[in-house]
This record gives C-alpha cells, sequence and structure tokens, in this order.
C-alpha cells in the first residue's frame, strides 16, 4: 500500500494574505499531478515533500524524473502555490490541505465541494481516482461518526446508571439515619426512665 497524493492548481492565482475560504470547490481547480510515497512516512513529510516537487526551483517540475510522480502535466505547469490544493490518502480516507500564506490548512471534507464533473481539463482517471478516495473518506467519515454515538450512548447509559445508583444510596443512608436516630431516641427515654425511677 502507498500514500497516494493528488495536487490541485486553482485555475485562478490567489494572492498572499488572502483568508482561506470557508469552503472550496474542485470546479475550480485543474489536477496536475498524482505521487505515490512510502506509506510509513508521516503526513506532514509527504505533504511538504509534494510541496517542494511541484515547485519550479532548478528547472520545470513538470518533467521530473522523480519515480514518486505517477503523472505529469508535460511542460509549462506553474509551481504549487498558496490556494492551490494536496489531497492525500493512506487508504483510509482523503484529506485536503490547502496551501495558505503561511503554512497548510487541513480542510475537512464538508468544505471541499467534490464536483468532479465540473472540473475542467482534468482527465477521466484522475476525475474517477479523486471521486474513489472522497467516497471512502466519506465512508470512514460516516464510520467514525457511528463509533462515537455509540460510545456516547454507553456513556449517557452509564451517567444514568451511576446516577440512579446514587440516588439509591443517599436513600439508603437518609433512611438508615432515621432508624439510628428512632433506636437512639427509644434509648434516651429508657434511661430517663430509669433516672427517674431511681429518684
Amino acid at each position: 500500500m502507498k500514500y497516494e497524493v493528488i495536487v490541485y492548481h486553482r485555475n485562478k492565482l490567489t494572492s498572499y494574505g488572502v483568508p482561506v475560504p470557508e469552503k472550496l470547490d474542485l470546479a475550480e481547480y485543474e489536477c496536475v499531478a498524482k505521487l505515490q510515497f512510502d506509506i510509513r512516512l508521516p503526513g506532514a513529510k509527504v505533504r511538504n515533500d509534494t510541496y517542494m516537487l511541484t515547485n519550479n526551483i532548478d528547472s520545470s517540475w513538470a518533467e521530473s524524473k522523480d519515480p514518486r510522480f505517477t503523472s505529469l502535466p508535460g511542460k509549462g505547469q506553474r509551481s504549487t502555490s498558496v490556494g492551490d490544493i494536496i489531497a492525500m490518502s493512506r487508504g483510509d480516507g482523503l484529506t485536503f490541505h490547502y496551501v495558505a500564506s503561511i503554512g497548510f490548512k487541513e480542510l475537512r471534507i464538508g468544505e471541499v465541494k467534490m464536483n468532479i464533473k465540473k472540473i475542467t481539463r482534468v482527465k477521466k482517471a484522475d476525475a474517477g481516482d479523486a471521486n474513489v478516495l472522497y467516497q471512502k473518506s466519506l465512508a470512514n467519515t460516516r464510520k467514525h461518526n457511528a463509533y462515537y454515538e455509540t460510545q456516547h450512548a454507553k456513556l449517557s447509559k452509564a451517567t444514568a446508571t451511576l446516577a440512579a445508583l446514587e440516588k439509591e444510596v443517599k436513600a439508603n443512608v437518609k433512611a438508615s439515619n432515621t432508624k439510628t436516630n428512632v433506636a437512639n431516641e427509644k434509648i434516651a427515654e429508657q434511661i430517663t426512665a430509669i433516672m427517674r425511677a431511681k429518684e
């Protein structure tokens, strides 16, 4: 299994300092490259290496011979920059990393509109891969949500049981105290009666 990466370039360049939008639409992006990395690598390294590999430093990255590339756009491709997206998957879901003015911002699934049919200049295979990764991510998110809901239900039940037990203990203590007080009162009456008899 490999770390699968897809790089999307925004059709219109984004200026530095512009805030990360609340929601992104992939219809405004072009799939420019696909890469694979060792599954054991940390996600941050994969993301950072992808960014460096898709920047024109000494030569055009689009003509790179690096074996980590599985799909290249050919000549004349700009560097990955602010506003672009790096999508990553280890087979257990898809994460989107928005290139911000400083660093990256990971986006939740709901913040990225996977409008695959409207993506321009994207090969069908690339669009299909993105859609498959998205569906896996969505299924994984639903699975986690179901798990957390189950755990929450168990916790709520345990909390209710604990509250009931606490209430029962308090009632027993109160009943016990009442019995003790009645017994003490009877003893006090008996002592009083004995003392009077001695008089």
